[in-house]
């Protein structure tokens, strides 16, 4: 009677030893091909590898800059004229990372302006006088987005409360919101570090 160990390999594939031997071997070589490539594109693609040259890289951010700069120059009118202060806080942010005259003149002339409400302006300039009524009045007309961050600049001067307009509610609110509702947030963090 034959045991395990009796039976020979030959009985087991059919009396043809090595038969699958080519094909494994073929199988193994593919999947380390597949796994040294999983493994070389997670290396590009998730360690800021890059395939151009660095200088290439600074070439192309120091254009992209410089044609972002013209822009704002060209078009310094509209935006004063936008009335998009979030778009000027930008400007200011930018102009305080590397000083330029094209961040910082549309900034300044819309800070220099009789502009109202005036309330605006604090978000540039965190010193800025914020007059309660003037603020309290705006943020009842502006929609959500806008309470949010007036609500940010002068929170002990706002007659809200943060939960009056959702300003922590992180599940009713989507897309644009969300940015602007965050963007509003860490300006309050900000600004009650600053007063603490």
């Amino acid at each position: 009677m034959a045991t395990s160990k009796d039976i020979s390999f030959e009985e087991n594939t059919g009396g043809k030893p090595n038969s699958h031997r080519p094909r494994c071997i073929i199988k193994s070589f593919i999947m380390i091909l597949v796994f040294f490539g999983v493994l070389a594109a997670a290396v590009l693609l998730y360690n800021n590898i890059s395939l151009s040259s660095d200088k290439a890289f600074a070439d192309s951010l120091n254009t992209a800059i410089d044609e972002a700069v013209t822009w704002v120059v060209l078009n310094e009118s509209e935006v004063l004229s936008w009335g998009n202060v979030a778009l000027l806080k930008m400007l200011y942010d930018c102009d305080q990372m590397c000083s330029n005259f094209a961040f910082s003149r549309p900034v300044n002339s819309f800070m220099s302006r009789d502009v109202r409400p005036s309330c605006w302006k604090a978000l540039i300039d965190p010193d800025w006088p914020v007059q309660q009524l003037e603020l309290n009045a705006t943020i009842k007309q502006e929609i959500i987005d806008n309470k949010w961050i007036l609500y940010a600049i002068a929170a002990e001067k706002a007659d809200v409360t943060p939960e009056q307009i959702g300003l922590f509610d992180r599940d009713r609110w989507q897309r644009r919101q969300l940015t602007h509702q965050l963007w509003a947030l860490i300006h309050l963090s900000e600004r009650t570090a600053d007063n603490a």
